[in-house]
């Protein structure tokens, strides 16, 4: 028998008979009871230690001789799930251990290294659509380290000198750049199919060795632009009113560029006849007939200039042709004749000295037999205009020349038709100090 506690017999004389209590408990005397309430308290005192198998082997050994106490029962369910609680964070820190030991280095650069944006490896871009690129460090170590950028081709190349100007570094922080591709870097001949482009970032300590590197691929679409009309290269001009006499030839000419870049372009040619293209290319020699229109014009009055438009529609060869128009105010007459120089006053001959400091004016008077034809009028001084109009004034300032320089004078009058008639004088320049 357990020291200390005492058995009970099933009879005693003088006593009362035994008598259920709460929860089933067996009565007992006070010794018995001084002796159970010890035990609980000892083991409520090794469960505020920790010293939990303790309290565990004191509550098993009291239940296991019959004494059904609830405070030892719930003494062991606590004691028994902090064993569990401690062994689950045992377990758990040698999990963690054995992680940190097998992948630290991995952690450390999840943690110091890589915050790369945008993430995605392939970006897609339109042209003259701009795009961030960054990558920095956890720890700040990227701000301690010198850093190039480059635009490679589909080759690995470095793209052209002009198109690296698309490349931005980021001038405080050299660990940031922004991507814009020009609006002309995709050709329209490459139809629906994107440019390549690979932006790349290299980035070494203060020995050169590199610490951090990243690249992007960087696919550009094209922008659909319209062609670009060189306004000042359309020959004739088309501000002015174009003459052509019936059977005449006079050449068209329309200058322009792909708005996407290169020269893939289409060329239609169109008159007031028929509506529909009669040409293509650049360039168009136009020979009206005079009798022919005026059959199609009911009630002309006979020999009348008839007006007879010119276009030039000029689109992209490929994708979306977003034409441009090119139009010319055409005059065509059954005949012409040409302009003529009636005189020059004062009137000039060829060698005439023209002296430092003195001005010369002179004014041409010009005819056309074809009263209706507007005239244009230039004076040229070695290749050079220096007059559109009926006067031209002649100046030239001291020391203009050190010694007698020859020089020459032409005026000339064009009428609407491309006819001319033109005057020319050699001039000598004498200096003043002669």
């Amino acid at each position: 028998m357990r020291p200390g506690v005492r058995a009970i017999s099933s009879s005693t004389s003088g006593a009362e008979p035994p008598r259920s209590g709460k929860a089933g408990f067996l009565p007992a005397d006070d010794e018995r009871s001084e002796t159970i309430a010890a035990l609980i308290a000892k083991a409520e005192e090794l469960y505020e230690q920790r010293r939990y198998h303790e309290a565990i082997a004191l509550c098993k050994g009291l239940l296991a001789r019959g004494h059904m106490v609830a405070v030892m029962t719930m003494i062991l369910e606590g004691c028994e799930g902090a064993v569990r609680r401690r062994r689950i964070v045992r377990a758990t820190a040698a999990l963690l251990l054995v992680l940190l030991s097998a992948g630290g280095y991995f952690l450390f650069k999840y943690l110091a290294l890589v915050r790369i944006e945008p993430r995605a490896a392939v970006v897609q871009l339109l042209e003259r659509q701009s795009q961030g690129f960054s990558i920095r460090t956890g720890l700040g170590r990227h701000r301690q380290l010198d850093y190039t950028w480059s635009l490679l081709d589909a080759d690995g190349k470095p793209v052209p000198g002009p198109e690296q100007s698309c490349l931005r570094p980021g001038e405080r922080e050299a660990w940031t750049c922004v991507y814009r591709p020009g609006d002309d870097v995709v050709k329209a001949s490459m139809g629906d199919r994107p440019l390549k482009r690979f932006v790349t970032l290299s980035g070494v300590d203060s020995s050169g060795r590199e610490i951090l590197s990243a690249q992007w691929e960087a696919d550009v679409h094209n922008v659909p632009r319209p062609p670009e009309i060189r306004t000042l290269s359309t020959e004739p001009s088309r501000s002015e009113l174009i003459s052509i006499a019936s059977g005449q030839t006079r050449e068209f000419h329309a200058d322009a560029v792909d708005g996407d870049g290169g020269s893939d372009l289409a060329y239609e040619w169109l008159t007031a006849e028929n509506g529909k293209p009669v040409a293509t290319g650049p360039t168009w020699a136009y020979r009206p007939d005079y009798p022919a229109l005026a059959l199609a014009r009911p009630g002309l009055k006979p020999g009348a200039p008839i007006l007879h438009p010119v276009l030039c529609r000029v689109s992209n060869a490929h994708g979306d042709p977003l034409t441009e128009t090119v139009k010319w105010s055409v005059r065509v007459v059954a005949s012409n004749r040409p302009p003529q120089v009636l005189e020059i006053r004062p009137e000039v001959l060829s060698g005439t000295r023209v002296k430092e400091g003195v001005p010369l004016e002179l004014t041409a008077y010009v005819h056309d037999p074809d009263s209706d034809d507007p005239l244009k009028l230039a004076w040229q001084l070695d290749g050079r205009v220096k007059s559109t109009t009926a006067t031209c004034k002649l100046f030239f300032p001291p020391h203009t020349t050190e010694k007698l320089r020859e020089m020459r004078l032409v005026f000339t009058v064009t009428d609407s038709c491309g006819a001319k008639a033109d005057r020319s004088w050699r001039l000598v320049l004498e200096p003043s100090n002669r």
